[in-house]
């Protein structure tokens, strides 16, 4: 997920700072090209590094649990903000 472009509302704009335009509501999720990579597919590589490096299992189970949790809470933050999105339509 690429979060660069995420600015608090009453973020003050510095002087090296541009303020963000919104996005037309004719642009849409599926328009956009998507050229990272996902949290799931990071949290992947970042565990095979540490395998590959060598870490013990426990590290690496700790991680791996952490790593869930993570992605759990995203898909519940997505969840309750798609919910808000409708509700305020």
């Amino acid at each position: 997920m690429e979060l660069e472009h995420l600015k608090l509302p009453n973020q003050a704009i510095t002087a090296n700072q541009k303020p963000i335009e919104k996005e037309t509501q004719s642009t849409s999720l599926q328009q956009q090209t998507h050229t990272g990579i996902s949290l799931a597919e990071l949290s992947e590589r970042y565990l095979q590094t540490k395998t590959e490096a060598g870490y013990p299992e426990k590290t690496t189970k700790g991680y791996q649990h952490s790593h869930q949790l993570m992605l759990e809470s995203w898909v519940m933050v997505l969840l309750i903000l798609s919910r808000i999105k409708m509700v305020g339509n």
